[in-house]
């Protein structure tokens, strides 16, 4: 029988976000307060890899990555990511002081829980139970895991942490892409506005290896005009769609510069 993994977890002092690891009274007490016990129940299998991270801090938080470091038998190790957030700069999209966050090493899983919401459930499905069971067999195997909260994300576009994601990079990117294409707009009208999204989408996309080597910029613009196409398919004006891309860029975060905690 293989051995149950070595755990550890690495906050970031000072920061204004505490972790409150998987395995821990505090978790489980936090947890049990936002989620029904089918939900509970659910996710238990799950709870040695997964993180609480609470917002202490008095501003709002545009985001909140954690980096996951795997490693086998054999020395190998294999990176993961998961972020929770937003690059719109609105209060109801963003992390509130006091608030939970719940990062699993499921995607999907990964929640804000407010301070007074509904219970929060968790639909057991075939589907949901199989993705459980195959993460935890699949992190249960490592000889080692490390949970580190790798950045911080505050609401006046600060970010603090070692970013070895290079979360910094990517928000930024993600931002200049969406600016990109709006300014592309402007002035557009018709069949000229959909005529240049389609040739976004037409332009062959950049080869990478790996999710570390996509160009971001790139990534998400095409992205970006997909969204916004879709929306077009589904019969809405050109005008309406005009007006959506201003809206929001205007209320995108600002861009990003690392803060240093001393």
């Amino acid at each position: 029988m293989h051995a149950a993994p070595k755990i550890t977890h690495l906050g970031i002092p000072d920061s204004g976000v505490a972790m409150l690891p998987g395995g821990s009274p505090e978790f489980g007490d936090a947890l049990a307060s936002f989620a029904d016990e089918v939900a509970l129940s659910a996710l238990r299998p799950l709870f040695p890899y997964c993180v609480l991270l609470k917002n202490e801090s008095t501003s709002r938080l545009l985001a909140i990555l954690v980096r996951y470091e795997l490693t086998d038998d054999k020395g190998k190790v294999i990176p993961h990511h998961f972020m929770l957030g937003t690059i719109n700069h609105k209060p109801h999209l963003m992390i509130p002081p006091g608030a939970f966050v719940l990062i699993t090493p499921i995607t999907g899983l990964n929640v804000l829980l407010q301070s007074k919401p509904a219970p929060v459930g968790v639909q057991h499905t075939d589907e949901l139970t199989y993705f459980i069971s195959s993460t935890v067999d699949q992190y249960s195997k490592q000889s080692a895991i490390s949970v580190s909260l790798d950045s911080v994300v505050f609401e006046d576009g600060t970010l603090v942490g070692p970013d070895r994601t290079k979360n910094l990079h990517r928000i930024n990117a993600w931002i200049s892409a969406e600016k990109e294409v709006a300014a592309a707009l402007a002035g557009r009208r018709g069949p000229d506005v959909i005529r240049y999204l389609s040739t976004i989408l037409e332009t062959p996309a950049k080869v990478a290896s790996s999710y570390s080597e996509v160009d971001q910029f790139d990534d998400h613009r095409r992205s970006f005009a997909s969204g916004l196409l879709q929306r077009f398919d589904a019969h809405q004006s050109v005008d309406t769609l005009l007006a959506e891309v201003n809206s929001r860029v205007e209320s995108l975060t600002p861009t990003l510069r690392r803060k240093d905690i001393r």
